[in-house]
């Protein structure tokens, strides 16, 4: 995902960082906390969406939590800070792929087959909650 510092993020699905690449400088490094306490180690968070306010989320697959990048808020050693929001959401495949809305709020559908249709929505305040 393209950050507003026009770096590049990768999400962590399988890794237990969030990769931050530089375009211009080729550079490639680990930001955020070290995630090996997620419960599943692979598929922890699939694709994601750039909100206005420049802050990246990550959609929990098999995480407990949304993860959030804001490349706008740079830490002292000038990383961007990394937090975990919302949850803990249990169980594996939750949620995979959505859309942001007109609303300016992101909808993400729950990914199992046959299971209660449940949204997970983030919304302006980006306060993870559900909508049926």
């Amino acid at each position: 995902m393209l950050g507003v510092d026009k770096k590049i993020y990768l999400l962590p699905c399988d890794s237990d960082f969030v990769c931050q690449l530089d375009p211009e400088t080729n550079a490639v490094k680990n930001v955020g906390p070290n995630l090996k306490n997620e419960m599943y180690v692979q598929n922890k968070w699939q694709n994601g969406f750039s909100a206005a306010d420049g802050s990246i989320y990550a959609v929990p697959l098999k995480a407990s939590n949304v993860l959030c990048i804001k490349p706008h808020k740079l830490l002292p050693n000038g990383d961007p800070e990394v937090t975990l929001i919302g949850g803990p959401y249990y169980g594996m495949n939750k949620w995979e792929s959505g859309a942001l809305g007109p609303d300016g709020c992101m909808y993400v559908r729950t990914k199992q087959r046959g299971a209660k249709r449940r949204v997970l929505l983030l919304h302006r305040r980006f306060a993870p909650t559900f909508v049926n």
